[in-house]
C-alpha cells in the first residue's frame, strides 16, 4: 500500500465571502496531492513529458459532509485504486484537525499521447509500479456519464491566461469555480460530480447553461459548439 498524506491550513484567499472553503480551493487541493503522490510514485509529470504523454482528469465526484472555515487545519489522503478499463482510479479522503472525515471521493484518470493525442492504456503503462491499495475504500465503485442537457447557455466564461496550467487548458480546478458561480453564494453542495470533456485553452470563451431539479442542479458548458464539460451538484 501507498498513500500519500498532507496537511493543509485553509488560506483566507480559499474562503468565499462566509470564509468557508471554495469549491475550487477543495479542487486545487485535491489535484495538489494527485501531483505530488504521481511524483513519488515515478508517474508525475517529470516521467511523463520525458515520454511525451500526460495524465488528463476524466470525471471525479465528492462526497462532502461540511466545509472547513479559513484558519482550519485538514488533512488530505489520496492513493491510487488500481485500473477501471482505460481510467487510472485515485481516491480522495480529507479530515478535519479533529479527525472527523468531511470529504471523499473517486476520480478516474486517461493517460495520452501528447503529441498524437491518443489515449494510452495506462494498466499496460503503469501497473508494475504501482502500489497493491486492492484492500483501500474506494468512494465511488463507479462514476458514469451525466444526462445530456439542452438548455440557454446565458453566461460566458472568457477563459484567462492565468487560468490555464502546464498542460496548456483551463485548470481542472477552475470548472469547480465556475459550478460555484452557478449556484450562488452560500450554497453548498454534499455531493458534486464533474465530467471533463474537451480541452478548453486560452483565450476561448466557454458558453455555460444549467438547470435546478429539486435537490440537484446540473451545469454544461460549451466551447465552440460541442459540449467541453458537464457538472451534477446535489444541494440538499
Amino acid at each position: 500500500m501507498d498513500i500519500f498524506s498532507h496537511i493543509q491550513t485553509v488560506r483566507f484567499s480559499d474562503g468565499d465571502r462566509f470564509g468557508r472553503l471554495k469549491l475550487r480551493a477543495l479542487f486545487d487541493y485535491a489535484q495538489e496531492a494527485a501531483g505530488h503522490h504521481a511524483e513519488r510514485l515515478t508517474v508525475g509529470m517529470d516521467r511523463l513529458q520525458s515520454r511525451g504523454q500526460a495524465w488528463v482528469l476524466s470525471r471525479i465526484r465528492l462526497r462532502i459532509k461540511h466545509y472547513p472555515r479559513t484558519g482550519e487545519t485538514i488533512h488530505l489522503e489520496t492513493y491510487p485504486r488500481g485500473f477501471d478499463k482505460l481510467f487510472a482510479i485515485r481516491e480522495f479522503r480529507f479530515r478535519s484537525e479533529s479527525g472527523e472525515l468531511f470529504c471523499e471521493g473517486t476520480s478516474c484518470w486517461l493517460l495520452i499521447d501528447r503529441e498524437k493525442l491518443k489515449i494510452l492504456n495506462a494498466a499496460a503503462e503503469f501497473s508494475a509500479v504501482m502500489p497493491d491499495n486492492s484492500a483501500l475504500p474506494r468512494a465511488y465503485p463507479n462514476i458514469g456519464k451525466l444526462p445530456a442537457l439542452t438548455v440557454p447557455l446565458d453566461q460566458e466564461y472568457r477563459i484567462r491566461e492565468s487560468q490555464i496550467d502546464i498542460n496548456g487548458h483551463l485548470n481542472n480546478a477552475e470548472y469547480a469555480g465556475i459550478v460555484q458561480d452557478f449556484l450562488g453564494p452560500g450554497v453548498y453542495p454534499s455531493e458534486i460530480q464533474i465530467n471533463y470533456l474537451l480541452s478548453v485553452p486560452a483565450g476561448s470563451t466557454l458558453k455555460v447553461g444549467g438547470m435546478h431539479d429539486h435537490n440537484s442542479c446540473l451545469v454544461v458548458g460549451d466551447l465552440d459548439g460541442s459540449c467541453a464539460f458537464q457538472a451534477q451538484a446535489i444541494t440538499s
